[in-house]
């Protein structure tokens, strides 16, 4: 068995142990959520010689992270080995921070899918089955039957922050997106899952250039629900509740790229239409730095490059779609000099 991360406070890794070895340490799981087009949930049984929970129904999905992983790919492999599931591009949804008998962070994922019980290949050493079940027969069957259920099915019921089984279960991460007029005033908040086509919102984004002129831009992760494989600007991202357009662009820089106490300058905000509304307000940055010396995020970012315009010119031209909609009209822009 491989060793699997130690975190901290702030679920920040500072160290690894064996997974057999009793602790109090934070850890890290992962758990998917699969429900269909009809509102009903996806539950697993573990298997009956599990070591803990044994024949419980849990998640469609769960695993410990090991050391190597994040909790994405944890998450990819364990919906692959324990269920049969191959290139799902799930939901990230909120983050739990659950302490008690044992103690972990718990990332949950959600996915859509319709799809029989049976076409499901199971993992025998890990699931002894899977059923699709309504939120109302399965709050039903909890309540008559609490034993027979893990503790993060009893949340994903009623989530709340509160003990469950002697487990004490605290959100510590579920965003709400700001949702803007045409004059980018605030007028709402809504999830992610919430958003509509017709909802305007807030994008942040760096284009960070070197003194030759080159910018550097990021492929986005295969595993990414929307544009995934495509390139995109240096970072970005949408803005949260409590963020505006710098203090979200300073995050994403470091958590995507690993870029740490930079100063950029404050470009052109835009209003862009495409299949999705809404504001882009760019930084702008200049710096010499070598592909080798960016922190990857390997659930954001597949890698980087640093782009000539000419090497722009000929990629937009041969192979437009390799851009995501909103970068292929902002390297336009670049090519042509106007204001970033």
């Amino acid at each position: 068995m491989g060793l699997i991360p130690v975190v901290g406070e702030n679920d920040e890794v500072i160290g690894y142990r064996e997974r057999s070895v009793p602790s109090s340490d934070f850890v890290r799981v992962s758990a998917l959520w699969i429900t269909n087009s009809k509102g009903e949930t996806l539950i697993a049984q573990r298997a009956h010689n599990r070591s803990s929970l044994a024949g419980l129904w849990g998640p469609s999905a769960a695993g410990t992270v090991e050391k190597g992983e994040d909790y994405l790919s944890n998450i990819l492999k364990e919906a692959e080995e324990e269920i049969g599931l191959k290139d799902i591009q799930p939901r990230k949804g909120p983050k739990l921070r659950v302490s008690g008998e044992k103690h972990f962070f718990f990332q949950i994922y959600y996915l859509r899918l319709d799809q029989p019980v049976e076409a499901f290949t199971l993992q025998k050493e890990e699931v002894a089955a899977v059923r699709w079940v309504s939120k109302e027969a399965l709050l039903k069957e909890v309540r008559e039957n609490p034993a027979s259920f893990t503790p993060s099915v009893k949340w994903y019921l009623e989530p709340s922050d509160r003990v469950i089984d002697g487990l004490n279960f605290m959100l510590v991460s579920t965003a709400r997106i700001p949702v803007v007029d045409e004059e980018d005033k605030v007028i709402g908040y809504k999830t992610r899952e919430e958003i509509q086509p017709e909802d305007v919102y807030r994008i942040s984004q760096l284009w960070m250039t070197n003194t030759k002129g080159d910018v550097l831009l990021a492929r986005r992760a295969l595993t990414k629900v929307n544009s995934p494989g495509k390139w995109g600007g240096t970072a970005d991202g949408t803005v949260e509740e409590g963020e505006s357009y710098e203090t979200n662009i300073l995050k994403e820089a470091e958590e995507e790229i690993g870029l740490k106490n930079i100063w950029p300058k404050l470009g052109k905000k835009r209003r862009i239409t495409s299949e999705k509304n809404f504001f882009c307000q760019t930084f702008l940055l200049t710096l010499d730095k070598s592909i080798e010396e960016f922190k990857l995020q390997s659930e954001e970012v597949a890698e980087v490059k640093w782009f000539s315009k000419e090497e722009l010119r000929r990629e937009l031209q041969t192979n437009p779609d390799a851009f995501t909609l909103s970068t292929k009209m902002y390297v336009e822009w670049f090519l042509s000099g106007e204001e970033l």
